[in-house]
């Protein structure tokens, strides 16, 4: 058995600055994933709740930075994630699936839809496979 998770993400661009020599956040920005979870998640107070979906989402964002310094590799600026607000949907808000209607979190993105294990493994998901 699953629960799904409305997983609300702050993030950020991480660029580097020259005349400081480190990162700095570029700004925030606001986006929304659907994280199916084993169960079991549901029960978990809400800051281990939270915790869990921020480490998947590191694990996307260590994805998504390893494919763009692939493409770009002269970029050293790398995507944060840098805090998560999760809610468990009731039966009745997964039944209306707001998956469906959900715009893509970013322009990189191509699906809100993330199915995580036990193991917080993950595979993204169409919307409609979700």
């Amino acid at each position: 058995m699953s629960k799904v998770l409305s997983v609300d993400l702050t993030d950020t661009l991480m660029a580097y600055d020259n005349n400081l020599e480190t990162h700095l956040p570029s700004g925030e920005r606001h986006s929304t994933y659907y994280f199916r979870v084993p169960s079991e998640w549901a029960s978990l107070p809400q800051a281990e709740l939270d915790n869990r979906a921020l480490a998947v989402m590191q694990k996307i964002y260590d994805a998504f930075n390893e494919h763009f310094r692939q493409v770009e590799p002269s970029d050293i600026s790398y995507l944060a994630p840098l805090a998560v607000s999760c809610h468990v949907l009731t039966a009745g808000e997964e039944r209306t699936q707001p998956w469906l209607t959900a715009g893509s979190p970013a322009v990189w993105e191509w699906t809100p839809c993330v199915n995580v294990t036990d193991t917080a493994t993950y595979a993204k998901v169409d919307p409609s496979d979700f």
